[in-house]
């Protein structure tokens, strides 16, 4: 197990704790992986309404024989489904209607109001919440998120005196001035880092409706009990989230592992109750499994050695009728 260590609001070593994650591999992949799944299955479906274009009264049945009322032989226009505006006698004033070159017509190819959901297995779920938790806990995987912290050697060494994640013992505050001192105090040079950060996209970016651009900035895990303290300090530049709802897009915003983050203890308490449900509905599922399988395997056992006694039997009576039919002969 990791151990991290616990600081009150004056940014004062009180004690060590233990973490509910153990030291294990870096899979930047599986995490990227899970990522991916949460950003693609939280899209709304959206499309072009189906019969967008074709409720017109325009017919593709045109005539092209010669001598022919309403027929389109001999007038130079092409054999496009059209409507007719306006007729005297033999002529017709019409024009082209529900293909898509048309005016008004339908799309060629719309996007399709279809949802389409990825999967991925939980135990892998469960691995890349774990490793993101890892992550976030050595120092060299943060260096690699923030250039900042990677091009300033001062900064590296600090928070890796400071020890990550940084957990608080817990979140008493009266006012969020107090909380952005105690941030200012522990983390020192780091503060450009953890508060976020906003400013105005360089490029055409401006003018297609994402002007501006947000920096991650520090995440704050509290328990469910601590919702309402946490309001007082919810217009300080940092992002707040309970410990039960903490996943990959917390933890690795982007897919990219290696965030700085701050506990609660009452928070880290909860997520070691969550991860512990998790592992153990887990091994239920398998044993479950495993129970099934061997259920199976003795099923089919039992019908193979069923098949074969009738096969057996079959063959004897087979040969005492050839038997009989010999003697019979015989005689």
């Amino acid at each position: 197990m990791i151990k991290a260590n616990v600081y009150n609001l004056n940014a004062e070593k009180v004690k060590q704790i233990e973490l509910p994650w153990s030291k294990q591999a870096f899979r930047p992949d599986i995490i990227f992986k899970a990522w991916e799944v949460l950003k693609l299955n939280a899209r709304h479906p959206y499309g072009a309404y189906p019969l967008a274009g074709k409720e017109v009264s325009a017919s593709s049945k045109q005539k092209h024989r010669r001598h022919r009322w309403k027929s389109l032989y001999g007038r130079g226009i092409s054999r496009v489904p059209r409507k007719i505006l306006l007729r005297r006698g033999e002529q017709f004033h019409w024009v082209g209607a529900f293909i898509s070159g048309t005016r008004g017509g339908r799309r060629a190819h719309p996007p399709k109001p279809e949802r389409r959901t990825l999967k991925i297995n939980e135990k892998e779920k469960l691995k890349a919440l774990l490793n993101a938790l890892y992550a976030c806990s050595d120092i060299n995987i943060v260096k690699q998120r923030y250039s900042k912290i990677k091009d300033n050697e001062e900064i590296a060494k600090h928070l890796a005196n400071i020890g990550l994640p940084v957990v608080i013992t817990a979140l008493d505050v009266d006012k969020a001035k107090t909380f952005k001192q105690f941030l200012e105090k522990i983390f020192d040079k780091a503060i450009d880092v953890v508060l976020k950060k906003k400013k105005v996209r360089a490029g055409k970016g401006k003018m297609r409706g994402r002007r501006y651009k947000t920096t991650a900035g520090m995440l704050l895990v509290i328990a469910s009990s601590e919702e309402e303290k946490a309001k007082k300090i919810r217009n300080l530049p940092i992002e707040i989230v309970k410990a039960k709802l903490l996943s990959i897009k917390h933890l690795a915003p982007g897919g990219h592992a290696g965030r700085i983050v701050m506990f609660t203890e009452k928070a880290i308490n909860e997520l070691a109750e969550r991860l512990k449900q998790k592992q153990e509905s887990l091994a239920k599922r398998k044993t479950k499994k495993i129970e099934k399988l061997k259920i199976k395997e003795t099923e089919e056992k039992t019908n193979q050695a069923e098949q074969s006694k009738e096969s057996e039997s079959k063959s004897k009576t087979s040969k005492t009728k050839k038997q009989s039919k010999k003697q019979s002969k015989s005689k």
